[in-house]
């Protein structure tokens, strides 16, 4: 526990040759990308008559995407061992923005849904009464 608190362990520039999470981070990575695929065929498949749940979902589909991406180049660099990017530091910083954004999306679509729900209805309703 003592080596999680310490910097060097943290800011080490080539952290060593065993990695033994890259499978888990592989296998982490492809589910988003699987669920990125699926958030796809959901929207053009689909097509959400609700625009304001086809936006979240966009919105969902991107940042899973670019997560994705970002962990395929962490887990590459980390397995090839190259110099700064290899960092435990990224790892963590990778991880926390994650949890955040994952979050920070979700409580914004409950926070705002219920309101743009109802302007959405407003309109269709404004709209199906003009000559």
């Amino acid at each position: 526990m003592s080596r999680y608190l310490d910097l060097a362990y943290w800011f080490s520039m080539n952290p060593g040759s065993e990695f033994g999470g890259l499978y888990m981070v592989l296998i982490f990575c492809t589910s988003l990308l699987i669920l990125a695929l699926i958030l796809t065929l959901v929207i053009f498949l689909f097509k959400p008559s609700n625009k304001v749940l086809k936006g979240f979902l966009k919105k969902l589909r991107s940042r899973l995407y670019i997560y994705m991406i970002v962990g395929y180049l962490l887990a590459f660099a980390r397995y090839e061992g190259a110099y700064l990017l290899s960092m435990r530091f990224w790892w963590m910083i990778y991880g926390l923005l994650f949890l955040y954004h994952l979050v920070q999306t979700v409580l914004d679509f409950a926070k705002r849904y219920p309101h743009a729900l109802h302007v959405a209805n407003e309109r269709e309703r404004a709209k199906r009464y003009r000559p």
